[in-house]
């Protein structure tokens, strides 16, 4: 017999929380996520030579984002991705925002933020692997909500969105990262996806994305597949 992997039985636990108490009905979507608004339809229309991708990278590397430009990852973790969108991009100036506090973490995985970050505190280890860059990178530290408001001049042509995925904290960086993004820049999502299978957490970011897309003039330009369905979606100014 095939015994099921910890996060299968996490989700089999998680999905009998999905059952009316004593009834065995599945709830509602809105009876699951009682604090999310109704999730707007995308339709055709909200799609402009939208391409999918089999991957993130693939997708950020299509994009006509002109080097020597301005760039931001909202949520770096250990400075892969930041690794990546500098040496695809070549930005003028690449703004890597983090609360940069997850050395504080005592069990991430199985292992403690001392592990994970080498000893390090989180923002010590990002410079150290952003070190070889140089000026170019300029770490801003503290809760998103906040720091990214400093920024709202419409002069990024490329932001990434990655920290917090709770509907409100997704919610508050989007609200923050419209109005970093030029007028011909592009906004990505990472995470597009409602649930997270590891952790088996919600994601807040497609009610998010859908209401930019839907009400508020954005359009849907790329969609790229990852592992577990993490999806990235990328949006630009109708």
């Amino acid at each position: 017999m095939v015994r099921p992997r910890a996060w299968h039985r996490r989700l089999s636990a998680a999905s009998r929380r999905w059952l009316r108490l004593g009834t065995g009905i599945e709830l509602t979507v809105s009876e699951r996520y009682p604090d999310w608004p109704e999730i707007p339809t995308i339709g055709n229309e909200h799609l402009v030579d939208a391409r999918l991708h089999a991957n993130r990278k693939s997708m950020i590397a299509s994009l006509p984002i002109p080097r020597g430009g301005k760039i931001a990852e909202i949520g770096v973790f250990k400075g892969a991705f930041s690794t990546f969108l500098i040496e695809e991009m070549k930005p003028r100036q690449f703004f890597g925002f983090d609360a940069f506090a997850m050395h504080k973490r005592i069990n991430r995985r199985g292992i403690t933020g001392t592990q994970l970050f080498e000893g390090l505190t989180h923002r010590q280890y990002y410079e150290r692997v952003m070190a070889k860059f140089g000026d170019i990178v300029v770490p801003v530290e503290g809760l998103t909500a906040q720091t990214l408001r400093g920024y709202t001049d419409r002069s990024f042509d490329f932001v990434y969105v990655d920290a917090g995925h709770s509907y409100a904290e997704v919610k508050a960086d989007a609200a923050c990262a419209v109005e970093m993004v030029s007028e011909a820049g592009f906004l990505v999502f990472d995470d597009y996806t409602l649930i997270d299978p590891g952790n088996y957490v919600t994601c807040g970011v497609v009610p998010v994305v859908n209401d930019l897309v839907v009400n508020q003039g954005w359009i849907i330009v790329g969609y790229s597949l990852e592992e577990y369905l993490f999806c990235n979606i990328t949006l630009r100014r109708a």
